[in-house]
């Protein structure tokens, strides 16, 4: 009778778990008003974090210093291709709104983006449109790149945006967008000419008035930019690339070796059982499909090719893997539409086979292991369908990547964790008491948790030789961006900086502060060295 009793509650709280289970699967996959729903959740996940400055990174207040010298130098700023002139213009009211106000519409734009792959994935007759924004959402690395402020994100936005108006029928607003993603990202411009073709190839005489929109923002900045420039050939000569750059100042381009571990960190941090799924989508008999699948994996290539030779500046950075993770997760979503028992035998395959290549190891073949016959066992006792399993497959794998992802992409909060550890040991030591403070540390200058009120970036070399590389001299163009820039906080060029004996300097040991090092050292200062860094400062009595 006991047995029996415990028997009938054991079923009993399994109707109750699959009963909650049907309804929050309806709920967030299937209602009407799941894609809403995912966007609220995303400003959920994501507001706090940027908040609190948690991924606070040095590449995420590119953007915002950017939008600043747009408004302290519009015409000088706007023909800076460096500066990316959409994300300029687009954050410009919160220029003076400040950095937070900046962070905050930086995370909602991540919401807008995962809401709008939900809205292409249903217009696109996906079974199951809500799974796109959920395997989006829970990507580690576009998680990061919504709470730091990287400008990839706005690449993921655009895209989605437009992906939403082709796909949604509004093909005239769709071309002009499709005209900016090479403005926003320069690896997207392997989208721009993708859809130009096919598009074309679709539609024949219909596809010219697609193309000329295409081209309309394009063709009217590099005719302005001429005009400013007084060069037919600017958007050449004045390209940003790294492979003329000093060898002084210059990053290593990764080796194969280098690239493979590259791409370990990118398959759990980014992409997970995302990628798998998307494998999945070339099953689907629809010719868009192929498409999206071509262009996605035809950026990778052309970026991992940049990479490896050390094109344009790009680097083994993990955030250039995020502007085209709505191509994938639509895809992902379309994966979720094939029935057949064995492709998802193969994707499970697939999918133990990249948790080993991403460095998971035995953990991966643990969960594998106690993970499937578990969810198989509940699946049959429970008579939950393939789809209901598919379902809960990808939000246990979206939170394992989205917590692996974390593991992994440490370096995406270190930088924030030492600043406060270098600045809490100047309080600690008597260094600060107060004065100014010039850092190389590009995030030092909107730290507002850090304590010290007035906060100045030393240039680096890097930043230094991009000024002067990439801007024209003849113009008065370079002129403006470093006054703009000395506006904002930026000191520039050692040569033409004046000595502040009553501030204290923090200066990394490396060649790309040699210049300041030694324009410092000249002054007889004070010197202590603490870890990789150099604080120079001078006596009070002196300093007067």
């Amino acid at each position: 009778m006991m047995q029996a009793g415990k028997r009938n509650s054991f079923e009993t709280i399994g109707k109750w778990t699959c009963n909650l289970a049907s309804y929050l699967q309806g709920l967030l996959f299937e209602h009407p008003l799941a894609p809403w729903a995912l966007f609220a959740a995303a400003l959920v996940l994501y507001l706090p974090f940027t908040w609190q400055y948690t991924f606070l990174h040095d590449e995420g207040i590119f953007t915002y210093d950017v939008t600043r010298l747009l408004w302290q130098q519009p015409v000088a700023a706007f023909f800076l291709l460096k500066v990316k002139p959409v994300l300029a213009l687009l954050y410009l009211p919160t220029a003076r709104l400040g950095f937070k106000a900046f962070l905050v519409v930086h995370a909602g734009l991540a919401a807008t983006t995962v809401l709008l792959v939900c809205l292409t994935a249903r217009d696109l007759g996906t079974r199951i449109p809500a799974a796109a924004g959920w395997m989006l959402m829970l990507s580690g690395g576009f998680f990061v790149a919504a709470v730091s402020g990287f400008a990839n994100l706005e690449g993921a936005f655009f895209l989605a945006l437009f992906l939403w108006l082709y796909f949604s029928g509004r093909r005239k607003s769709g071309a002009l967008v499709l005209g900016l993603l090479p403005f926003v990202r320069h690896e997207l411009a392997v989208v721009w000419l993708f859809f130009l073709g096919w598009d074309l190839w679709r539609r024949r005489r219909q596809g010219i008035s697609f193309v000329l929109l295409a081209a309309a923002f394009p063709s009217l900045y590099i005719v302005l930019g001429a005009w400013y420039h007084g060069d037919l050939l600017w958007l050449i000569h004045n390209f940003p690339s790294s492979s003329d750059i000093p060898v002084a100042i210059s990053f290593n381009s990764p080796t194969a070796a280098g690239l493979r571990e590259y791409w370990q960190r990118s398959l759990l941090c980014n992409f997970g059982v995302l990628g798998v799924l998307a494998l999945l989508a070339v099953g689907i008999r629809q010719r868009v499909v192929l498409i999206l699948f071509v262009s996605a994996l035809a950026i990778y290539a052309v970026m991992t090719l940049f990479q490896y030779q050390r094109i344009f500046g790009f680097n083994a950075s993990l955030r250039y893997h995020v502007a085209v993770l709505p191509l994938v997760a639509i895809l992902s979503a379309k994966g979720l539409e094939n029935d057949h028992a064995l492709t998802w035998m193969i994707a499970a395959l697939l999918a133990f086979a990249v948790g080993m290549f991403s460095g998971a190891g035995s953990w991966m073949f643990i969960a594998v292991a106690i993970f499937l016959p578990i969810l198989m066992y509940l699946g049959k006792r429970w008579r939950m369908n393939t789809a209901s399993l598919a379902r809960i497959l990808v939000l246990v794998s979206g939170m394992g990547v989205l917590c692996l992802g974390m593991a992994y992409g440490e370096d995406f909060y270190r930088q924030h964790r030492q600043s406060h550890r270098l600045f809490h040991w100047l309080s600690e030591q008597g260094f600060y008491h107060g004065q100014p403070v010039y850092s190389d540390m590009q995030i030092f200058r909107y730290d507002e948790c850090s304590g010290i009120k007035n906060r100045y970036q030393l240039a680096n070399e890097a930043i230094y030789w991009e000024l002067s590389r990439f801007t024209n001299h003849g113009n008065g163009q370079y002129r403006d961006l470093v006054d703009a820039l000395r506006k904002i906080g930026y000191a520039v060029d050692p040569s033409k900086h004046r000595i502040n004996r009553q501030a204290v300097y923090i200066v990394r040991r490396c060649q790309r502060f040699r210049r300041w090092i030694r324009l410092l050292e000249e002054h007889h200062p004070h010197r202590v060295v603490e870890g990789n860094h150099l604080i120079y400062y001078w006596d009070v009595e002196e300093a007067g």
